[in-house]
């Protein structure tokens, strides 16, 4: 069996199991037979191809990341996450064929250096502590999945994981939404959203499910743009209505309007923005039918965003009195019940409130320079891109990752999603795309052949460096 079939096999054996152990409830005896049964391919597979075993299933299961719980530990999610960088960094030291590592690594580590020196005057120690550590984990994988060589061939894995993910994750959020007991039947049908929750523990939250969707949506609907065959068109379509469907039904916000700013964005670089415009007024239209859509939208103006604008106004006055250095890491509900009763509140919400913005909670709890820090770490990820040209082989792919970057940008103004596993996966592919670039210029440039189809050109060159790095 060739290497790349053993991988297909191994990550949906895997895949199906952990979600067997979702749906059944057993979560611990199922992945107990799965590390038995499965241990000694998946460890193969990762000695060759770390970037398709652990990884792409970590990829595949990021959207299930709060449903995957494994007692004290953490989730499934983690779990494989740690493995793909003990992984990578086996595979790139046994190889000897380190990429070199991004600008953007240098500000992570000022970021992580001045949330570490913000624990010496925080409030809330044990919190601040937590959160490093997070970013600690997170930003070291990310490092080392940064530095890792990928070739094309591993970047359409990487690709097909995550939209089957995706795929997966709507129609798990689409069924939970359809087959609850009647006293949760009944609290949808009040509210008409999802409520993703397995058991009655695990939960995930429902406009960060939503928000989760928004990379595989990018990638399945530049794909589906781009394939000329029918057939294969209409697939890739029934998957996107799928992953529609699903965003739609949690009826959250702000992924809605993040959504609406890839389409833009699509629109504007997209060679084929008849069809994604004639998407976009099919879409319009279907909204236009729902008015539980249009109160969503219009109960925004009259209860403050559910409560968000009057928490922004105490996370501001808070940062007034903490704007230099920040009030520490993990003491923003701290910081905000001490300014809460300085503010008018129009929209009450009680104490003890989330930021539900990114750039007011590290204001708050870093100070300017950390906020100022934040901002430069996510619009290096925009940079990052900068050196693939339009036109490229590259460059439907840098559609993609800008596009869901751009929908990411505008959802994190309304939930603080900086420690969330989707965000990160997301910079990650930047930088693996980063990676790749630098590896194959002939992939990043535009293509100068006078009177070649685009369409052979990119064929060529893709199979050409993917043959290079074949099993």
């Amino acid at each position: 069996m060739r290497l790349r079939n053993l991988i297909a096999v191994t990550v949906c054996a895997v895949t199906t199991l952990i979600l067997a152990a979702v749906m059944s409830g057993s979560t611990t005896k199922i992945a107990a037979a799965a590390l038995v049964v499965l241990a000694p391919i998946a460890a193969l597979v990762a000695w060759k191809r770390p970037m398709l075993f652990p990884y792409a299933a970590y990829a595949f299961l990021v959207p299930f990341d709060n449903l995957l719980a494994m007692s004290s530990f953490g989730t499934g999610a983690k779990l494989l996450g740690l493995l793909a960088g003990a992984a990578f960094l086996l595979w790139t030291l046994r190889r000897r064929q380190a990429v070199a590592p991004p600008a953007s690594l240098i500000l992570w580590a000022l970021l992580l250096a001045w949330i570490a020196v913000s624990l010496l005057w925080t409030s809330s120690f044990a919190d601040g502590m937590r959160d490093f550590q997070t970013m600690l984990q997170i930003v070291l994988l990310y490092a080392v999945i940064s530095m890792t060589p990928i070739d094309t061939d591993d970047l359409k894995w990487l690709l097909r994981s995550m939209i089957c993910g995706g795929i997966a994750a709507a129609i798990f959020g689409l069924y939970v939404f359809h087959h609850q007991n009647p006293i949760e039947a009944e609290l949808q049908r009040d509210f008409g959203r999802v409520a993703i929750r397995f058991g009655e523990n695990a939960a995930i939250d429902v406009n960060h499910f939503a928000n989760a969707l928004l990379l595989p949506i990018a990638a399945l609907l530049v794909v589906a743009l781009n394939e000329r065959r029918i057939v294969r068109k209409v697939m890739f379509g029934g998957g996107l209505a799928i992953m529609l469907s699903a965003l739609y039904q949690t009826q959250s916000r702000e992924a809605l309007l993040g959504l609406a700013a890839m389409l833009v964005y699509l629109i504007f670089v997209s060679r084929r923005r008849l069809q994604l415009l004639f998407v976009t007024v099919l879409g319009l239209l279907f909204i236009a039918f729902d008015p539980a859509m249009w109160q969503r939208f219009a109960e925004a103006s009259s209860t403050g965003g559910a409560g968000r604008t009057s928490i922004w106004g105490v996370g501001i006055e808070a940062f007034k009195s903490h704007w230099a250095f920040g009030s520490g890491a993990g003491s923003f509900l701290n910081a905000y019940d001490q300014a809460y009763v300085n503010v008018f509140q129009r929209f009450s919400v009680g104490w003890d409130r989330d930021p539900h913005n990114l750039l007011i909670h590290y204001s708050v709890e870093l100070g300017i320079i950390g906020v100022l820090l934040v901002v430069a770490c996510w619009v290096t990820q925009f940079r990052m891109l900068s050196g693939i040209a339009r036109g490229s082989p590259l460059s439907e792919v840098r559609a993609v990752a800008i596009a869901a970057l751009i929908g990411l940008s505008i959802t994190a103004m309304f939930i603080d999603l900086f420690t969330y596993k989707y965000v990160w996966l997301l910079f990650a592919f930047i930088a693996q795309l980063r990676a790749l670039a630098r590896a194959h210029p002939a992939l990043s440039a535009r293509p100068v052949a006078a009177g070649e189809p685009e369409r052979l050109r990119i064929a060529r060159l893709w199979n050409r460096t993917a043959s290079t790095h074949a099993s």
